[in-house]
């Protein structure tokens, strides 16, 4: 469940900016080809889509847990551009 996300045990973690790639790429990896079939991700559903996530599904969590979160997927989110205020709490 998303709204227990410390809980959920992900194989592929992902940002949204470069969903786009992420797909061709995890479809290449699958054998299949169909990056011309991936829609074009504008910035302004990026945006939208951070700003939903920090105001709707990590505004329920305490911010141990919002640190436990940090400390726990550092690697995953040193690996992208999120801003510094994303899980701040």
């Amino acid at each position: 469940s998303l709204c227990r996300p410390c809980l959920v045990r992900y194989d592929y973690v992902v940002m949204f900016g470069f969903l786009r790639q992420e797909l061709g790429h995890l479809l290449r990896r699958a054998g299949l080809s169909a990056d011309s079939l991936l829609p074009e991700f504008p910035d302004t559903q990026v945006r939208w889509t951070y700003s939903w996530l920090s105001e709707q599904m990590f505004s329920e969590l305490s911010v141990q847990q919002k640190q436990r979160l940090t400390r726990f997927y550092h690697r995953d989110l040193a690996a992208f551009p999120f801003s510094s205020s994303f899980l701040s709490g």
